[in-house]
């Protein structure tokens, strides 16, 4: 932290604009780390609180990021954006496609049109061709931006939509967790501080829960797979 600061002082004699950000850069560091230390200190509190309390302090620590990750339907919602996305881009390249075919349609006769041995008759007839192209390449061109940015919108709803699902579905199983485990306060250990700093220095993995949330997050997948098993053995009986 020092030396940042001396090198942003020895900065600005020299170069004022680099110091400008080196200034600024230090500005900011101080301000995240302000905020990083009042989150701390609110932290520290409350668990001073907790402790001079009578009760039991039960904490759990859970890492929400792996937990996202590793729940099936995670990857279930990220397979289907892909081919989703994949299909979308099929159809835009086709569309590209038909822009360049007639781009090249219309540089050729444009090529010809400049030909001084083409007849009147000639040159109107490919005259009136040109055009024609050249007003079906503009729209084709306009069609493309307004596909590509609807279906960008529309990749990003599905995209937000899928994950509020998500994380609704996995917060369900945590509350849940979180009552049947009796905890009285549980901190994400993937969490970062304003500071991009870890909320969480260190826990012990007796504390972590994540596994079991897990567990519990695919299980039913798990019932789904046996379910469908037994159905296709009792198909096959018959059969």
């Amino acid at each position: 932290m020092y030396l940042h600061y001396t090198f942003a002082a020895q900065s600005f004699g020299s170069d004022s604009s680099s110091a400008g950000r080196d200034l600024n850069a230090y500005t900011n560091l101080k301000i995240n780390r302000g905020l990083m230390l009042k989150s701390l200190f609110l932290l520290f509190s409350v668990l001073f609180l907790m402790s001079n309390s009578h009760a039991e302090t039960k904490i759990g620590i859970m890492d929400m990021n792996r937990i996202f990750t590793e729940y099936y339907k995670t990857k279930d919602a990220q397979s289907h954006y892909v081919a989703v996305e994949a299909s979308a881009n099929k159809e835009l390249n086709e569309r590209i496609d038909s822009l360049k075919k007639e781009m090249e349609e219309i540089n050729k006769l444009n090529a010809e049109l400049e030909k001084p041995e083409l007849s009147k008759e000639e040159h109107d007839a490919k005259a009136k061709i040109y055009k024609e192209k050249v007003a079906k390449a503009r729209i084709l061109d306009r069609e493309i931006v307004e596909f590509r940015s609807a279906k960008q919108k529309k990749l990003q709803e599905q995209s937000l939509g899928m994950r509020k699902d998500i994380i609704d579905e996995i917060m369900k199983v945590v509350n849940e967790q979180i009552k049947i485990r009796g905890f009285n306060i549980v901190f994400d250990k993937s969490g970062l501080s304003a500071g991009a700093v870890p909320v969480v220095l260190y826990s012990s993995p007796d504390f972590d829960v994540s596994s079991e949330v897990i567990a519990v997050l695919n299980s039913a997948k798990k019932e789904l797979t046996t379910k469908s098993t037994k159905d296709d053995a009792t198909s096959t009986k018959k059969d």
